[in-house]
């Protein structure tokens, strides 16, 4: 949060040139429909229960496409660009693996303190996540990314490539062993759609995915299954039936309360709602009951034809040389697999409003955005960029940093209170995490509410 900030704060010293061409990564068409779509939130945000943090996370949706279109202009600007996502991930999961393989080690050496992974991950943080499908939101955009990485690798770099490879299986092993049937659905579909539609120019990538993914679940069976001593604490999280089935039904028909302007930003996680989570655990479900019917209708049809682009040009661009693919290919392919994979895990979980997650989702799509308009030849279609456009949208941009910089002078010093009162409001122990790790919001309406009762029943 405090990065979106000061990039934010930042915005107002970029000159008008390099805004321009900023705001020139992306088409027409877009840039039309996401205003309709800001002018609906907008309206929503006035009439929902809690306008300051529809606010709140309308300035946080700006701030994560304003991320993606500086990752598009380093992209399209610079030769190392395109490097730049697969080598965030490759570090990020190196941390990683470092840090599992210290607490494997204590706990093979004895050490009660440390837990095999992820014995207890939810409840006592193990895993780093307040809770592990979180990790596996981060697993779903950086394991195609790590495939990519391997690939570049591996022809120019032997050591490295290998490393990179390593480091894929380990990814695979601790997927599987979290156990989540999200993200193996998700990663395995996202796969199999890159295949339909690059068919020729990805064997040799799904063969990579398909040779570390089995050697992840062996490397799972050996240091889970058969080393450990006490095998009862290395079984994975498996959980029983899903309450999405029951919640999904709930929040489709709540939605049908207000289906042009939906209930607002953020509206979802209130309190006095009645929904357990702080989110459906479905993004167009949550798109629907917060945005309302047309705004979701508007994103679907962006994506689409976004989708439908990049794809196009992707496959006209495509060189396979020699059996080999050159290193834009491979890292078009890992980014394809990527977005998918997000997308896909965001049906069944908070991909859209974790902020991790979103900042992975504004890394890979401004990436994208920026191979992509490498290589554009329809010039007409882009947005011709005067003053007024600028010095609007810098405005725009720090009126959102501003807004989240009051968000956290508002709720940090509350923060721990506000947690405390979620369990005794809710009965319940276990977080609903969203924008805050306590998702829930509304406990000022609570206040006036308890206020108002204890005047009444002092007359």
């Amino acid at each position: 949060m405090t990065i979106l900030i000061f990039i934010g704060v930042l915005t107002a010293f970029v000159s008008k040139e390099q805004l321009k061409k900023t705001l020139r990564q992306l088409p027409n068409y877009f840039w039309i429909i996401f205003l309709c779509i800001l002018l609906l939130a907008f309206i929503s945000t006035l009439f929902s229960s809690s306008p300051f943090y529809g606010a709140v996370e309308i300035s946080l949706l700006l701030m994560v496409i304003w991320v993606a279109l500086i990752t598009a202009h380093v992209t399209q600007n610079y030769y190392y660009g395109k490097y730049m996502v697969v080598s965030a991930a490759c570090i990020v999961v190196f941390l990683y693996v470092l840090k599992f393989s210290i607490g494997y080690t204590f706990f093979m050496s004895g050490y009660e303190s440390f837990p095999l992974w992820p014995a207890s991950g939810i409840k006592g943080g193990i895993t780093g996540f307040v809770n592990i499908r979180f990790f596996n939101q981060v697993q779903a955009f950086t394991l195609p990314l790590l495939i990519g990485g391997g690939l570049v690798m591996m022809p120019k770099k032997r050591t490295a490539g290998i490393f990179c490879f390593l480091l894929t299986v380990i990814w695979w092993m601790l997927l599987i062993q979290s156990a989540g049937r999200g993200i193996m659905l998700s990663s395995l579909s996202a796969a199999l759609v890159s295949l339909f539609f690059l068919k020729k120019h990805i064997h040799r990538w799904i063969w990579y995915f398909l040779g570390t993914l089995l050697l992840g679940y062996l490397l799972k069976v050996i240091l889970f299954d058969i080393i450990p001593i006490d095998t009862s604490s290395a079984k994975s999280m498996v959980r029983g039936g899903s309450p999405r089935l029951t919640l999904w039904p709930q929040t489709f028909f709540s939605s049908l309360e207000q289906p042009i302007f939906g209930h607002g930003p953020m509206s979802f996680a209130q309190i006095h709602t009645g929904f357990t989570p702080s989110h459906p655990h479905n993004s167009i479900l949550q798109l629907l009951y917060e945005l309302g019917y047309p705004a979701t209708i508007g994103v679907l049809i962006v994506a689409g034809m976004g989708f439908k682009t990049w794809i196009l040009q992707t496959k006209k661009n495509l060189k396979v040389k020699s059996d080999i693919l050159d290193d834009t290919a491979i890292i078009k392919v890992s980014l394809t697999t990527s977005v998918l994979a997000g997308l896909c895990y965001s049906l069944v979980s908070g991909v859209i409003v974790m902020p991790l997650s979103q900042l992975w989702l504004a890394l890979v799509f401004g990436t994208v955005l920026g191979l992509y308009n490498k290589g554009k030849s329809e010039q007409d279609i882009y947005i011709s960029i005067n003053t007024f456009y600028v010095y609007a949208s810098k405005l725009f941009i720090i009126i959102a940093a501003i807004v989240l910089a009051s968000v956290l002078i508002r709720d940090i010093p509350t923060l721990r209170e506000n947690e405390k009162r979620f369990v005794k409001e809710t009965d319940r122990h276990v977080f609903r995490p969203r924008f805050w790790q306590q998702g829930k919001i509304g406990f000022e309406k609570l206040d006036t509410i308890e206020l108002k009762q204890t005047e009444k029943s002092n007359l």
